[in-house]
Formats: structure tokens, C-alpha cells, sequence
């Protein structure tokens, strides 16, 4: 009996086993299939992702032109929709005709500027005064005060260095070892309450002689070194008399804090014994309640430790936004740029009057309860009219009016659902128009500048060659004997150039009368003579003296060629005709020449007409991107609603939505990076040139911004030519310098500030590195990607590196396990102490 039981159970093993030996086969083989169905979709994911590479690729500059132009649209057109949706609101609100709203809006615009330029004073009324009163004070010290004043001030200076060269010259060892000896002696016999303060002046000047002593031995830089330590150790007693109250108040706050502290104590103690009375009465479910809360403790740290950790959190970037050491730059390069603006252009303090009076009358009836008192005296008057008018409604009014009233009710209601219904359009569509007018202004106002400024670069290179030429005589040598300075070139080309017109003059006119062709030979020669002053004059303004050459000397002398000379049509048709045989012989020598060469005019009309195709291509290409760039800069704009669009991902996993936050900083980071260095670069290098007066402004600047955002070269090259301007032609050559050493001292600075605040792109040396190997390798559009394909890896290899060094799941479980293997009936004994005991 007991063989058959062995029997069978050794087959129903068997059985099972191949059972098992199946279902784990299966297994292996669906794994398999997964694995390989997850390569397949993989490569399959990966030949999309390349096909789709390649179909963009031609539009790939303006798609991504689009998405960084609308990052940083994107802003202002979320304030603009809310504007909209606020005036929308109000007009349902007060039910005002949407006419007279939008007839109304140049006034409420005038308003709100008003409003702002009044709280922008206020807020800033001590800089203001301060910076008005500082000019006003010193125009009035440099036109009234007379130079006497600056030499007795010179003398003053000069009076204070010998009497300190004096003092630091009296005294040798001998006599200092004898002060100081007779000063311990007098302090060890005569010291007490009454003459302490005594002594103690006495010792402060013993310090200053023994400081002047040691000085001496500087030799010519005794005296600025006795200077710096003076007033060294003056700013040093200022501070320790700061520091020591600093340290009063701290300690006060110390004592509180300790008093605090002893009170909290106390309190928790007999919070804890009240506690422990309580605990004899619990019920053991109390453990089960802890042990839920240990769960959920440690779940929420499993949470945590999944997020990545690339970022502080959102008070901590705030508070890292709030205090930006670039903001601090850009507010005082703001109000110099705003004081050198209205200093140049005072039209604007009068413009800006207009709203300021306007916004004033409003507040100042608003404070004083005028319209109520207008409201209130014109009441009994309107009522009475509204009263005649509507007994008498039949007569005066058309009987159409009730219903357009209603239909106008309506029509606004229609009008505002529609116009909220397409705020982000209209919103984006504005964003839109003002890029490009912004662009048109911008560059029209700019090539104009830089157009001007270029002829005057032009003028100080030729003045800086004359110099150079004059300055070092052996250079002279080198050159021609008639080319010795630019105008020696220019003044050999007017000679030339006159001295071939009348070579042609006298054999065209070799057969004419010898007075009338001596009369129009020096006509002509003078009509030249008017033409180059006239060119000359515009450059040189009122820099040379003597008379000018106008417009309409120069056209009165081509009348004076016309009549006087008699040189009419008539006698030009006259002259054709006598010469007729000569002009047919030499149209038939342009035409020998012509036809002996066909080929080469042929080719001249083929290349002209491919240049013209080809500009014709790339005018296309201009419009096909333009039209691509606007049109996804349209759709983003549209799209976006409380985030950007391409940013705003819809994920329900907490650690893809950190990978896209920190993705969103860093790409806005350097965005506003380089947005700040093109700006603060461009204002800085405008404001320094005004303030110095250089004639050479706007395109430094311009060159300044596009060098800060391309560094192909540091920004205090730009200083060059407002140097040469100040030198050579202001004749202000320390001015110049100092202009040069601003430029190479102030923005370097800056730079390394803007890049360290570009969040998650490692060490700011490496930003730089990207910007200058994404120019290297995209061109302009380097400086932008470089930095962004920078922060892309950081962020990247910090998640890598948040996933492989900390596994929450491995510390859950190796918690969780040691409380597991506790039996409940243990851990209901260590947590009670009243069945422990038991």
C-alpha cells in the first residue's frame, strides 16, 4: 500500500513539475517577447523622432526663433489678456456703451500713466531730489564761482601736505623713545579718575606720533601712506562704535531668547507629565494608530527622496529672485540712463506733466468730494429735464429708440462673450504688431545713428593719421611727397580730377569762340569748385571759418551756365546737328565694339539676371521663414494660458514635473541672462558716452549689446572710437582714458555675476565656454543654444545622479523589515509600559 501511495505521489510531482517547468518556460518566452516588442518600439520611437528631425530641419531656425521670441513674449502678453479681461468685466459691470468704453480708454491710459509717474516720484523722492539738487548745485559752483576759489583750495591741499611732512619729519628715535618714556612715567604717577580722559587724549596723539615715525621711513610715499593709515584707523573707529552697538542689541536679544527658551521648557515639561497621566488611561489601539503614522511618515519620505532634487524650494527661489545682485546694477544704470535722457531732451519732463496735471485734478476732486457735490447740485435740475423729456418721450424721441436700445444691450452682451472668447488672440495678435514695430522703429532709428556716427568714425580715423603722421615724422618719409596727411589725398584728388575736366573742356570746345569757351570753362570749373565745398561743408560744420557754399548758390550757378553763357537748347541741337557725321562715326565704332562682342554682353545679361533670381530666392526664403517664424510665434502665444506651452506638459508624476520645472529655470535663466547682459552692456556703454560727451554714441552701444550677447570680443573694445572722439577731436585726452578704464573695470564685473546667476549650468566659467563654442560651432545662434544644451545635462546628470546614489525604496524596506519582524504582541509590550511590567 505504501509502494502504490509512492507511486502516485512520485507522478503527481511529476505532473506538477512539468506543469511548472511550463508555465516558467512561458514566462521566460513572454519576457523575452516584451523586451523585444520594448526594442522595437524603442528604435521605432528613435526613426520617428530622426524622420521628424529631418522634415524640420528646413524650418528649424524659425521654429526655434519662435519659441525663444515667445518665451519671452509670453509675460507681457499674460498681463495684457488680464488687462483686457478686467475692461470687459467693467463694462458688464457698469453697463456703459462699448463705444464710449473704447473712446474712453486714450483717458484712462492717461490716468494709469499719471498714476504711475506720481507713485514712481514718490517712491523714489530722496534719489531724485538728491541727483536734482547735486546737478542743479554744481552748474551753479561752474559758471558762478571764480577760479580763485578753486586756487584757494589748491592752496589749502598744498599747506596741509607740508604740515604733514613736518610732522612726520620732526621726530627721530631719540626723541620719540623720550615721549614715550615720560609718558608711562607721568601715567604709572598721575593716573586717576580725574585726569584719565586727559591721558587718554594724550595717548590717542602719542599713537598718531608714533604712526608719523613709522611712515618716515617710506621715503617720497611718507606722506600718502601717513594719509591712508589716518584714515584707516578714522573709518576703523567709526565701525567699532557701530559694531559695539550692533553687539548690545544682539546680546539684549540673546537674554530674551534665553528667557524664551526657559519658559517654553518649562511649559513642555509639564505638558509631558499631563501626557504621561493620560497615557495610563489609552487603549492599546493607540500603538496600531502609531504605527499607521510611521507608515505614512515613511511613504512621504519614499515621495520626497523620488522628486528630483535639482532646485530649492519655491520660497527659497523666490527669495533668491528678491535678492539678485544684478538688480541692484540694473537700478542705478536705470536711473542714469532716465537722468542723462531727460537731461538731453527735456521735452519729456513737459510731456510728462500732461498726465501727471490730469491724474492730480482727478484725485484731488476725488479727495475733496467734488463730484459728489457736482452730482448732487446737478440732481433736482437733470431730474426735472428727464421728467419734461419723458412725459413728452413721443414727440421727441424716435420710436425706434427702445428697441435699439434693447438690441445695444444685447450687442454688448454678444460682444463681450466674443471678446472674451478671444482675449488670448487678440492679446497674442498684439504682442504680434508690437514686435514689429518695435523691430521697424528700432532698426530705422538705428541705421540713421549709425549711419551719421560712421562718417564721423571715418573723420576721426583721418584725423587720427594726420596726428599719428604728425607725431612721428618718419613715417612721412615713407609716404609720397603729395600724401603726407589725408587731406593731402583728398586735397590731390579735387586737383586731379579738376585738372581732367578741363582737359575735355578745351578739346571739346577747340573749335567754338576762345571768349565764350574761356567763359564756360570757368563756369564749369566753378560749378566743380561750389560742388566740393558744398560736400566738404557738411562734414566739417562750423569747425572751419570762412564762407559757406549753400544749395542755392550751387543751383544759381547752373542757371548762370544755362543763360548767361548761352549755352540753350537750341544751340545744343544746333551743335548736333553741325556734328552730325562725328556722332555717326562713333556710333558706328560702339557698334563694331558691340558686336565684336556679343558674347560678353550676353554673359553680362545672363549673370544680372541671375543675381536677380538668386536675391529673389533668398527674398522668398526671408518671407517663407518670416511667415513660419510669426505663424508659431502666433500659436504659442494663443495656446498658452497660465504657463508657456511648450513648458506646460500635463504630467501626473511628481518626478517628471521636477525634471520640468528645473528644465523650465534653467532655459529662463539663460534667456533672461543674456536678455540682461545685451541690455545692461548697450545702457551702460550709452550712458557713459553721454555723460563724457562723446559725439560717437549709439553705435558703440549698439556693438556693446550684440557683443554682450555674442562675445566674439569684450565690450570695452566699443570705447575706442568715443576715446579717439574725445582726444583728437575734444582735444580731452584724460577724459578719454578714464571713459577706456570705466569699460575695462565695471562690465567684466558684471558678466561674471549674470553668470552665476544662471540656475543649473554649473560654474560660471563653463557658461562662458558654452557661449563661446556654440558661436564657434552654430554661429550667432550659439550664444543662446551653448548654454541651453549646457543646463540640459546638468539637469540631466543631477536626476541620473538623484536616482543611482539614494534608492528610497531599498531604506523603506529595510525599515519596514526590522519592524516586521517584531511580533505585534512585542511591540505591544516595549510600546506599554503598564503590560511590560506585568
Amino acid at each position: 500500500m505504501s509502494e502504490k501511495t509512492y507511486k502516485s505521489r512520485r507522478s503527481i510531482e511529476g505532473i506538477v513539475s512539468l506543469f511548472t517547468n511550463f508555465k516558467n518556460q512561458k514566462t521566460r518566452e513572454a519576457e523575452q517577447l516584451k523586451s523585444a516588442l520594448y526594442n522595437v518600439g524603442l528604435l521605432l520611437l528613435l526613426g520617428a523622432f530622426a524622420l521628424v528631425i529631418l522634415i524640420l530641419l528646413p524650418f528649424i531656425r524659425p521654429l526655434a526663433f519662435g519659441v525663444l521670441f515667445g518665451a519671452v513674449l509670453f509675460p507681457a502678453k499674460k498681463k495684457l489678456a488680464s488687462s483686457i479681461n478686467k475692461w470687459i468685466d467693467k463694462i458688464e459691470k457698469n453697463d456703459v456703451p462699448v463705444i464710449i468704453s473704447i473712446a474712453s480708454i486714450p483717458f484712462n491710459a492717461l490716468e494709469k500713466l499719471g498714476e504711475v509717474i506720481i507713485l514712481f516720484i514718490f517712491t523714489h523722492i530722496k534719489i531724485i531730489l538728491g541727483g536734482t539738487g547735486s546737478i542743479i548745485l554744481l552748474k551753479i559752483l561752474h559758471s558762478i564761482l571764480p577760479k580763485k576759489i578753486l586756487t584757494y583750495v589748491v592752496d589749502i591741499v598744498l599747506w596741509q601736505h607740508s604740515l604733514f611732512e613736518y610732522i612726520v619729519s620732526t621726530f627721530n628715535t631719540l626723541l620719540l623713545l623720550l615721549i614715550i618714556i615720560s609718558f608711562i612715567i607721568s601715567l604709572y604717577l598721575l593716573w586717576n579718575n580725574s585726569t584719565s580722559s586727559l591721558f587718554t587724549i594724550v595717548g590717542q596723539l602719542l599713537w598718531i606720533v608714533i604712526i608719523a615715525y613709522g611712515c618716515s621711513f617710506f621715503g617720497p610715499f611718507q606722506i600718502p601712506a601717513f594719509v591712508t593709515i589716518m584714515v584707516y584707523a578714522f573709518l576703523a573707529m567709526m565701525y567699532d562704535e557701530t559694531t559695539y552697538n550692533e553687539l548690545v542689541a544682539r546680546l539684549r536679544k540673546i537674554f530674551r531668547k534665553e528667557a524664551n527658551i526657559i519658559e517654553q521648557l518649562e511649559q513642555d515639561e509639564k505638558g509631558e507629565e499631563e501626557e504621561e497621566i493620560l497615557a495610563t488611561s489609552t487603549t492599546p489601539l493607540a500603538n496600531s494608530n502609531e504605527l499607521l503614522q510611521k507608515t505614512k511618515s515613511h511613504l512621504s519620505e519614499m515621495k520626497s527622496k523620488l522628486q528630483l532634487n535639482v532646485q530649492s524650494d519655491q520660497k527659497s527661489s523666490k527669495k533668491d529672485e528678491e535678492e539678485l545682485e544684478s538688480n541692484w546694477y540694473f537700478q542705478i544704470l536705470f536711473y542714469a540712463c532716465a537722468a542723462t535722457i531727460l537731461f538731453k531732451h527735456l521735452w519729456i519732463v513737459a510731456f510728462c506733466v500732461i498726465p501727471v496735471i490730469f491724474y492730480s485734478i482727478i484725485a484731488i476732486c476725488k479727495a475733496l468730494g467734488l463730484w459728489n457735490y457736482i452730482e448732487a447740485m446737478l440732481k433736482d435740475p437733470i431730474d426735472k429735464i428727464k421728467e419734461w423729456v419723458i412725459q413728452r418721450r413721443d414727440a421727441l424721441m424716435p420710436i425706434f429708440l427702445p428697441g435699439m436700445i434693447q438690441l445695444n444691450k444685447k450687442v454688448r452682451g454678444m460682444f463681450c462673450r466674443l471678446m472674451k472668447s478671444y482675449v488670448d488672440d487678440i492679446s497674442s495678435c498684439v504682442m504680434i504688431v508690437f514686435l514689429i514695430l518695435a523691430v521697424i522703429f528700432i532698426s530705422v532709428f538705428s541705421f540713421a545713428q549709425i549711419y551719421s556716427e560712421a562718417i564721423t568714425v571715418v573723420q576721426l580715423t583721418g584725423d587720427l593719421v594726420n596726428r599719428t603722421l604728425a607725431v612721428r615724422p618718419e613715417l612721412v618719409d615713407m609716404l609720397p611727397i603729395n600724401m603726407q596727411s589725408m587731406n593731402d589725398v583728398i586735397d590731390n584728388a579735387y586737383q586731379y580730377s579738376r585738372t581732367t575736366i578741363e582737359e575735355h573742356l578745351d578739346s571739346f570746345l577747340n573749335n567754338t569762340d576762345k571768349e565764350q569757351a574761356i567763359k564756360f570753362k570757368t563756369q564749369i570749373l566753378s560749378l566743380w569748385d561750389r560742388l566740393i565745398q558744398r560736400y566738404m561743408d557738411q562734414y566739417t560744420g562750423n569747425e572751419v571759418a570762412g564762407p559757406r557754399v549753400t544749395s542755392e548758390s550751387v543751383f544759381d550757378t547752373i542757371d548762370e551756365i544755362f543763360t548767361s553763357s548761352g549755352l540753350t537748347f537750341t544751340s545744343i541741337f544746333a551743335w548736333a546737328k553741325n556734328n552730325l557725321s562725328l556722332m555717326k562715326e562713333i556710333g558706328d565704332s560702339i557698334w563694331i565694339v558691340l558686336r565684336t562682342n556679343l558674347t560678353l554682353l550676353f554673359s553680362i545679361i545672363t549673370t544680372s539676371f541671375g543675381v536677380l533670381i538668386s536675391s529673389g530666392h533668398f527674398m522668398l526664403a526671408i518671407l517663407f521663414n518670416s511667415v513660419i517664424f510669426f505663424t508659431t510665434l502666433y500659436y504659442l502665444l494663443q495656446s498658452s494660458k497660465d504657463r508657456y506651452t511648450p513648458i506646460a506638459v500635463n504630467s501626473n508624476s511628481a518626478m517628471q514635473l521636477r525634471i520640468l520645472e528645473a528644465l523650465e529655470s534653467s532655459v529662463s535663466s539663460v534667456l533672461i541672462a543674456t536678455l540682461k547682459l545685451s541690455i545692461f552692456h548697450g545702457l551702460f556703454t550709452f550712458v557713459t558716452h553721454s555723460i563724457f560727451g562723446a559725439h560717437v554714441v549709439y553705435l558703440p552701444a549698439f556693438l556693446a549689446g550684440v557683443l554682450a550677447a555674442a562675445p566674439f570680443l569684450e565690450t570695452y573694445w566699443c570705447s575706442i572710437p568715443a576715446f579717439l572722439d574725445l582726444w583728437l577731436t575734444q582735444n580731452h585726452f584724460y577724459l578719454g582714458v578714464a571713459l577706456v578704464l570705466i569699460h575695462f573695470i565695471v562690465p567684466p564685473n558684471f558678466n561674471v555675476i549674470i553668470h552665476s546667476e544662471i540656475k543649473g549650468s554649473g560654474h560660471p566659467y563653463l557658461t562662458a565656454l558654452s557661449i563661446a563654442g556654440g558661436i564657434y560651432l552654430l554661429g550667432l545662434e550659439g550664444a543662446i543654444i551653448g548654454p541651453l544644451l549646457l543646463c540640459l545635462l546638468i539637469v540631466l546628470f543631477e536626476f541620473t545622479i538623484s536616482l543611482t546614489s539614494s534608492s528610497p525604496l531599498n531604506t523603506f524596506t529595510q525599515q519596514t523589515s526590522n519592524e516586521e519582524s517584531a511580533s505585534p504582541m512585542s511591540l505591544l509590550l516595549n510600546e506599554n509600559p503598564f503590560l511590560k511590567n506585568a
